[in-house]
């Protein structure tokens, strides 16, 4: 292994791979860091009794690595500053590196390549029972506070523990508890955008708890804080109703209107002998398969079916979505799974937008409701006794006589 020049510090972490031992048997594989700003990450394949360098690993900028923790899924995380810390170190990195495929990858909050970073990285926790749950500290960012990210897709995607919001003002994603170090305060009075108490600096390390996933604790300059509720415990605060998307009808499956038309599948076209697609369609035909032998009276209830399917949807808390067609009652005819069918199975028919010119009329005034009422759209559930009756002056406009439909 290399040794640092002029440089007291010399190994800085090492981390065992488990998988390549057992019970009375050590680990073979090892994996250390070194305080060298280049080649920094060795690897020993025998217990420790030779080492090499990691292949591939990144040397420029010149970074040393604060931690590194290997995943249970094999992806080793590894933290960079420029330099030792704790108060000093202006740049960093976080990257992972596949012990299988040996693919490294970065996946910094925020990158050197950013022009608003000023800070390197050094805490890193990783979830023990879920290794897609990943967290990192930068080491020196005292201004405004300290900062922290969450990553629950392995690096994908970041959320910080604060963000701003319009400045001097910030958003902050925790709540903070020092009645039993009131001292923490420092009797300081601080201007926007900094607060009192600091979320600290020099963040050096954090860890997740390795049977509890919700509890995690790091170290500051001026204390360790610690919280056993990480991950939110309320609903509407864990996910928000714009996460997702509803949805009754996609592109596999029925139609709006074959929903409320057909209760078999008609998928011989497909040359498979009707066996593919949903054999249950979950579906109502509201008295007769298909078009044949259809009544007025079947047909006005399929209507009022499908208006009241749409109603569902744009008045529920999340994201719409709806297949295109359904908003002039398109059909597939009963085909459930017209994945090769590029005719008129799938092919919009215009014409139906003039036969049902009411109803598309309908949908357009469903999305128009949705916009007008925010409490709709909002970003958060409401609990129990939050839902009031709707003033009548909140009311939109009836249908126009000429155009009421018995249906509607």
């Amino acid at each position: 292994m290399a040794t640092p020049s002029s440089d007291p510090i010399g190994v800085v972490w090492v981390t065992f791979d488990k998988r390549t031992g057992r019970p009375g048997h050590a680990s073979q594989t090892i994996y250390v860091g070194v305080a060298d700003l280049g080649t920094s990450i060795y690897r020993s394949r025998d217990g420790g009794a030779s080492w090499e360098a990691l292949p591939g690993q990144p040397t420029s900028p010149a970074f040393m690595p604060h931690h590194g923790v290997l995943a249970s899924n094999g992806i080793l995380y590894i933290t960079y500053n420029n330099n030792a810390g704790p108060y000093d170190g202006t740049l960093g990195d976080v990257w992972k590196y596949d012990t299988t495929s040996g693919v490294w990858t970065k996946i910094s909050p925020d990158p050197t390549s950013s022009t608003n970073v000023w800070f390197g990285y050094g805490g890193l926790a990783v979830d023990a029972q879920n290794p897609n749950v990943v967290m990192v500290s930068a080491l020196n960012q005292w201004w405004p506070d300290a900062a922290i990210w969450r990553s629950t897709d392995a690096g994908a995607t970041w959320k910080p523990i604060w963000e701003w919001g319009a400045y001097p003002t910030r958003i902050l994603h925790y709540t903070q508890d020092i009645s039993a170090a009131p001292w923490l305060t420092f009797n300081a009075s601080p201007a926007l955008p900094e607060i009192t108490p600091k979320l600290g600096w020099m963040i050096g390390d954090l860890k997740i708890d390795p049977f509890n996933s919700n509890r995690l604790m790091y170290g500051t300059g001026a204390t360790i804080y610690g919280s056993d509720d990480l991950f939110p415990d309320r609903i509407e605060e864990a996910r928000r109703p714009f996460y997702s998307i509803n949805y009754i009808i996609a592109h596999d499956g029925l139609t709006l209107y074959d929903l409320v038309s057909f209760e078999k599948r008609r998928n011989s076209a497909n040359g498979h002998e009707n066996t593919d697609g949903p054999a249950d369609c979950y579906s109502f035909n509201c008295g007769t398969e298909g078009d044949e032998q259809l009544t007025e009276e079947i047909l006005l209830l399929r209507k009022r079916q499908t208006k009241n399917l749409f109603c569902l949807l744009m008045l529920s808390n999340g994201i719409p979505m709806f297949l295109a067609g359904d908003e002039f009652l398109h059909t597939q005819h009963g085909n459930n799974n017209p994945y090769n069918q590029d005719n008129p199975t799938t092919w919009l028919d215009w014409s139906r937008l003039e036969r049902n010119a009411e109803f598309f009329r309908f949908c357009k005034r469903m999305i128009a409701f949705r916009k007008a009422h925010p409490s709709i759209c909002r970003s958060t559930r409401q609990g129990p006794g939050a839902i009031q009756a709707v003033r009548r002056r909140n009311r939109a406009p009836p249908l126009p006589p000429r155009r009421r439909s018995r249906s509607r």
